[in-house]
């Protein structure tokens, strides 16, 4: 129907949306065991996140990293992208 309104976002919107989901799971990926236990806390995600973490550069590893993406649509990622943020912030302590 040409000029219907539609309220599904763009699939350039939606390609840019995976690829962050992607970035933000090769982020959780790289963090210690203990403190990406404690961020995700979903075994769902947490068990791939452990076999991504514990593979070498490959294709695999991005593949892996791709379905932990699409596993985190199901997510609220908004929050956990936000956990990681104040995380990755330094420490008062550190700082002074």
């Amino acid at each position: 129907m040409a000029g219907s309104t539609d309220e599904r976002p763009s699939k350039s919107q939606r390609k840019r949306d995976h690829l962050a989901l992607v970035e933000l799971a090769r982020q959780l990926a790289a963090l210690p065991d203990r403190t990406r236990r404690h961020l995700v806390g979903d075994e769902v995600v947490l068990e791939p996140l452990q076999q991504a973490a514990s593979m070498k550069a490959s294709g695999a590893r991005e593949r892996q990293l791709k379905y932990i993406a699409q596993l985190l649509e199901k997510t609220d990622y908004h929050a956990l992208q936000t956990a990681l943020d104040e995380h990755a912030k330094p420490s008062r302590a550190s700082v002074a």
